[in-house]
C-alpha cells in the first residue's frame, strides 16, 4: 500500500477522481501547517494495521522568484520534486531574516534529505512521460511568506526552489517510522507582495493530482 498525503480537500479531490478505485492506495488529509501535518500523519501511521510501503506527499507550493544556482527560478505550474525538506522559519526572526535554531539547542532535526531511490524512480516516471520538472530544496514554513522580501531571504539562505507548509513535518513523521517519502508539488503562485496578481491555485491542484496519479501508478509497480 502507498499512502498519498495532501493538506486540503481542494488538493486531494482531483486525485481521488483519478485513483479512487485503486485498492492498494490509501489517502490522508494532513491539514494545513506543520503542526497539523505532523499530528495527522503520525496518528495515521500509528493506527494503521497495514503500514504503507511509502508516502507520496503532494500539493501546491509558492515558487521563489530568484534564479537558482543551476537554473532559472520556478514558474507558475512548474512540477517540482523535493531532494530535501527543511523547516525554514523555525528560529529567531530578525525582520525578514530567520536565524535557525540548531540541534544543540534542543530544537531537534530540521533538515531532511528525502529517499534517494524513490526520488530516482519518480524522475524516471516523469521523464518517461516527457514531463519536465524542477528538482531542489523545499522550505516548510509555519507562516506563509506574504512579502517578496521574506521569500527572497528564505530562498537566499537555503538556495531553495519553493515553500509549503507541511512537507518537513511529514518527512519528520516518516523518519520516526522509517518510511521512505517522495514529495511532488506544482507552483500555484510566486512568493511576492500580497495580494498576488496571477495565482493559479485550481490549475495547480489539477496538475499536481495528474502528476501524482502517474507517480502512484509507477511506484506501485516497484514497491
Amino acid at each position: 500500500m502507498l499512502l498519498a498525503v495532501a493538506a486540503t480537500e481542494f488538493e486531494m479531490k482531483p486525485l481521488l477522481a483519478r485513483c479512487r478505485d485503486a485498492g492498494d492506495l490509501a489517502y490522508c488529509l494532513s491539514g494545513v501547517g506543520p503542526l497539523e501535518a505532523a499530528v495527522s500523519v503520525t496518528r495515521r501511521l500509528a493506527a494503521e494495521h497495514e503500514r504503507p510501503r511509502a508516502i507520496v506527499n503532494f500539493g501546491i507550493a509558492g515558487g521563489y522568484r530568484r534564479r537558482q544556482p543551476d537554473g532559472p527560478a520556478a514558474r507558475l505550474l512548474d512540477i517540482c520534486l523535493a531532494e530535501r525538506e527543511l523547516f525554514g522559519d523555525f528560529g529567531v526572526s530578525f525582520g525578514t531574516d530567520i536565524e535557525p535554531l540548531d540541534a544543540s539547542s534542543g530544537a531537534g532535526c530540521r533538515d531532511f534529505v528525502l529517499d534517494a531511490a524513490l526520488l530516482r524512480r519518480a524522475r524516471q516516471i516523469l521523464e518517461a512521460a516527457s514531463l519536465s520538472y524542477r528538482l531542489g530544496t523545499f522550505v516548510t514554513v509555519a507562516g506563509a511568506s506574504g512579502t517578496a522580501a521574506r521569500g527572497d531571504s528564505l530562498q537566499r539562505r537555503y538556495q531553495a526552489l519553493c515553500e509549503n507548509m507541511e512537507g518537513a513535518a511529514i518527512a519528520r513523521a516518516c523518519r520516526e517510522y522509517s518510511l521512505p517519502m517522495v514529495e511532488v508539488r506544482v507552483i500555484s503562485n510566486l512568493v511576492e507582495d500580497r495580494p498576488g496578481a496571477a495565482w493559479k491555485i485550481e490549475e495547480a491542484c489539477e496538475r499536481a493530482a495528474s502528476v501524482t496519479a502517474l507517480l502512484l501508478d509507477g511506484l506501485r509497480e516497484v514497491l
